[in-house]
């Protein structure tokens, strides 16, 4: 079977085959041709000059271009990096209309643009069925452009993005409290008084106990309790969503991981330095968590849930 270098469509259902081997082969190249993560060059042009070029079309309002510097910058830098150029690009154009040297007009055109970059990269996310992220302001606010990048976030990593903005909060706690959804992230900007972040998040804990509930952003009182975390480190919060999501364990991962590499299970062992029956056991408990029988499948399984990559 051939497969073309530049796809990264993994061949999850194959009708024909000679063997776990070939199957794992082709998952293995499948590995080395998905695009790295890297800082290097892209295209001949440094990924700094990318940056910069990003932050230069948002500040002109430039949609397109924008978009174009973030393609690139997304495909080896990753979506974190094009995040934290959109977020300080933002935040420089409040600083400027809070000095007086901008006007609204200004700050707004960015706002667009960067509006129109998030939802244009966002519309091409394949959504996954690692569960709902629900994504919400307080009720009442209407700094949502936040929830655009977070949504392209979560969507890249695999979970199902719904974005709900300022819901009444007796609706928010119904999507909360929906099957499938994994995490609620509330972002805040606007200063939120302390009884008032106690009894929203109290409500959302009260109708879903078993969600990750996240909350972030400069209007989060100092102190606040009942999130499970507060953070405005998406970074920080992609980790909690793993490991509320990803059932296997570190160790789990790397055998498998060296299992997509194509190494035998006695391989495997000589690489971490344990036995061949402890890798045999990782496996199976693997193949639990996984709901397969074989290393192929388990590696095609894991992959398409984003548990490793």
């Amino acid at each position: 079977m051939t497969t073309n270098p530049s796809t990264t469509t993994v061949p999850l259902q194959r009708r024909s085959w000679t063997g776990e081997q070939d199957l794992l082969t082709v998952l293995t190249r499948h590995r080395a041709a998905a695009p790295a993560r890297e800082t290097g060059v892209v295209g001949g042009e440094p990924v700094e000059a990318l940056r910069q070029r990003l932050s230069v079309a948002l500040e002109d309002g430039r949609a397109a271009d924008a978009e174009q510097a973030a393609r690139l910058l997304l495909r080896r830098a990753g979506a974190g990096v094009v995040h934290r150029v959109v977020a300080s690009c933002l935040a420089a154009a409040g600083r400027r209309w809070a000095d007086g040297e901008c006007g609204v007009l200004t700050v707004r055109r960015q706002a667009v643009a960067a509006r129109t970059l998030l939802e244009r990269l966002r519309g091409e996310a394949t959504p996954g069925d690692r569960g709902q992220v629900v994504l919400a302001v307080p009720p009442g606010e209407r700094h949502t452009l936040a929830l655009s990048a977070l949504a392209h976030r979560v969507e890249g990593a695999g979970y199902r993005a719904l974005v709900v903005e300022d819901l009444p909060l007796d609706e928010l706690a119904e999507v909360a409290g929906e099957p499938g959804t994994v995490a609620v992230v509330l972002s805040v900007h606007v200063h939120l008084p302390v009884r008032a972040a106690r009894h929203l998040l109290g409500s959302l804990r009260d109708a879903a106990p078993d969600v990750l509930l996240v909350a972030g952003g400069p209007g989060v009182p100092l102190g606040v309790r009942g999130a499970d975390l507060v953070t405005d480190d998406a970074d920080e919060l992609m980790a909690a969503l793993e490991g509320r999501t990803d059932p296997l364990t570190d160790r789990e991962r790397e055998v498998l991981l060296a299992v997509a590499d194509g190494l035998t299970n006695t391989e495997v062992a000589e690489a971490l330095e344990v036995s061949s029956a402890t890798v045999k056991s990782h496996l199976d408990h693997v193949f639990a968590k996984t709901g397969t029988v074989h290393r192929a499948a388990a590696v095609a399984h894991a992959l398409r849930q984003g548990w490793i990559r």
